[in-house]
């Protein structure tokens, strides 16, 4: 019962994220993004004849691996929506976000069930659906997202491969390495997961043979290393594949964008505790503080029942699984915060962790629940505490479907609470509804040969809508 619940949630999962992903507006990285497509589009077709994907000076887009795009540029081309003048050309891009988040939901899903349970594992798919931040961002985001699936992935890989040691399933190590080439594929920080895939075989190594091992075992040690080499390096190869910027310089140039990423030239200006401030002078508490306003009460209970149980946790026999969530979990908020490396947009660019986290406490969930069944009060209690933690940013998501990455949780008072304090809507997806409250009050009714001038900060996605709706040529947009 407990597995078809957990398969059942997740096509639930799935059909509304892909519904709810034609709803949401064209976001303002929408330009520079599809403009990149259109030029790895055009490197293929040419067979690299158009080297315009390898030098994107002004957007730095040629840094970014080029999966995601060429799947979807690949699939408008298909269909007929060659330029993104046509609105169904985004649509098209947020289909496959939605799939992408889904995926990011399935396997952390997975990686719970193999720890703790089938009941473990549908929370994880609950904790992290009813995640407002993630949700809204799972309908739009053409970076984060596919590459917190990518991550989210490998992590079910790596625990999975683990388990399987010495001698690992055929298809645990193809689906490492899909996992792998994904999450390079999007984002040179990818690489961090063939990392944790040394670090762990390394750790397991030691504790089934211990160091004398080292120099004894040589055919294990060997055995591990092509369980190591195998997916990181096949895995890495196909990333490469969708990325032209590397093909001519392969190791040079991924290096070379690892260190461009690191350290991003951008520099915006943005609301932060009702201050101005620039992405590139940032005070210490930003990521912290924007995690600790605008994560659902059921991250804050997490991280508390994680602390007060780790013991219990970590009685579990399958400790190196946990552990290695724990790593996904910290390790990128650690390393980005000690390098001060800029951000901006609250915490998207911590996606990835995040939902490592939430694979964690829904872990520490189901072993504290385990632990207080001889106190039935303390246990109910409990359940009464988390199913509120959990109603709450689920009543959000149910009233904001085309925008619930504007979520801020009772600890600011809600969006009431961060407006003026906070940045909103910083994607500008609300632009699809502007227009469409100023077509319903009939308020976009041109005269013969005076165009409408309208004016916003995010012009590009207005510029798409009035002309899909209206054709050129009527609007003006700045």
């Amino acid at each position: 019962m407990s597995k078809k619940i957990f398969y059942g949630l997740c096509f639930f999962c799935l059909t509304s994220m892909l519904v709810l992903s034609l709803h949401v507006g064209i976001s303002a990285d929408d330009r520079m993004q599809n403009e990149y497509e259109q030029h790895l589009i055009n490197y293929y077709t040419t067979w690299g004849a158009d080297q315009s994907a390898c030098n994107l000076p002004k957007t730095k887009m040629h840094y970014y691996g080029g999966m995601f795009e060429i799947i979807s540029g690949a699939t408008n081309r298909i269909l007929g929506f060659s330029t993104p003048d046509d609105v169904n050309y985004h649509r098209v891009r947020h289909l496959y976000i939605a799939c992408f988040g889904f995926l990011t939901i399935f396997f952390a899903g997975l990686f719970v069930k193999d720890i703790a349970g089938w009941q473990a594992g549908t929370l994880a798919i609950i904790l992290l659906y009813f995640s407002p931040r993630f949700l809204g961002h799972s309908l739009m985001n053409p970076k984060d997202i596919p590459f917190a699936a990518g991550y989210m992935m490998s992590i079910y890989f790596i625990a999975r491969l683990l388990r399987e040691l010495p001698k690992p399933d055929k298809k645990t190590l193809a689906g490492l390495t899909i996992a792998i080439s994904i999450a390079i594929g999007v984002r040179a920080g990818g690489i961090l997961v063939v990392a944790y895939l040394g670090l762990f075989l390394a750790l397991h190594f030691l504790m089934q043979y211990g160091f004398k091992a080292l120099w004894t075992k040589p055919k294990m040690v060997s055995r591990y290393f092509f369980n190591f080499a195998i997916p990181s390096f096949i895995g890495f190869a196909i990333a490469l594949l969708f990325w032209p910027y590397t093909h001519s310089h392969p190791i040079d140039h991924f290096m070379n964008s690892i260190r461009e990423l690191s350290q991003y030239g951008v520099n915006l200006r943005m609301v932060f505790n009702g201050q101005m401030t620039y992405s590139q002078n940032l005070p210490w508490d930003y990521l912290p503080r924007w995690v600790f306003i605008s994560t659902p009460l059921f991250f804050h209970l997490g991280i508390l029942t994680f602390l007060l149980f780790s013991k219990n946790i970590f009685a579990n026999p399958q400790k190196l699984p946990i552990l290695l969530a724990l790593l996904a979990a910290v390790f990128p908020f650690v390393f980005v915060m000690y390098n001060g490396a800029t951000l901006y947009d609250g915490w998207r660019h911590m996606i990835f962790p995040y939902c490592a986290f939430i694979a964690l406490l829904a872990i520490s969930f189901h072993t504290a629940y385990q632990y207080l069944q001889q106190w039935k009060i303390l246990q109910y209690t409990f359940l009464i505490l988390l199913g509120t933690a959990i109603l709450e940013p689920a009543f959000f998501v149910i009233k904001n479907t085309s925008f619930p990455h504007v979520y801020f949780n009772p600890l600011q008072g809600g969006v009431k609470g961060a407006l003026g304090q906070y940045e909103m809507d910083y994607w500008g997806t609300s632009i699809k509804q502007g227009v469409d409250w100023l077509e319903a009050e009939s308020l976009l009714q041109t005269q013969k040969g005076k165009p409408i001038v309208l004016a916003s900060n995010f012009h590009y996605g207005l510029d798409k809508y009035l002309n899909g709706k209206f054709g050129k040529n009527q609007f003006v947009t700045k």
